[in-house]
């Protein structure tokens, strides 16, 4: 499969798909770093960026600010299609954000409410690496992009 035929399909499950996994590194104990994650809700560009919101109080908010490498995973979709991602977070203003939210809000309905509250953060990741795994009744395929 040519890379223009992988990524169409990537951004084609992350579209069919609201919700993701978000990891970081725990941000205190530089010595002792363990991973975090959290389901969060998101949306992506078509240049297959991931865009999400957290409150500036969480775990997530506070381990990217400190390592801003990420892992996302997305695809518990019945077709049983799924992406695995890797990227750098950055945070982007709530301007900026602005044309995104509305997108985050058709994904995740009751996320129009919380991306409006004043302490949201809005992350926007930028992909290093992406792995499609697409599994069938008679076959599984695995292809993988670097950025």
């Amino acid at each position: 499969m040519k890379n223009e035929h992988i990524q169409a399909k990537i951004l084609e499950v992350l579209k069919h798909n609201s919700l993701g996994v978000v990891s970081t590194i725990h941000a205190e104990n530089v010595d002792d770093a363990k991973p975090q994650s959290a389901v969060v809700g998101f949306a992506q560009t078509d240049a297959l960026e991931i865009i999400f919101a957290t409150p500036n109080t969480t775990r997530k908010y506070k381990n990217i600010k400190h390592n801003p490498n990420i892992s996302f995973v997305v695809g518990w979709n019945p077709a049983n299609d799924s992406v695995q991602y890797e990227g750098v977070a950055s945070e982007i203003s709530k301007a900026d954000a602005q044309k995104y939210i509305e997108l985050i809000a058709s994904k995740n309905p009751f996320a129009k409410s919380i991306v409006e509250k004043e302490d949201e953060a809005f992350f926007i990741v930028k992909p290093s690496w992406i792995r499609l795994v697409a599994i069938t009744d008679t076959s599984a395929e695995t292809h993988e992009i670097s950025f």
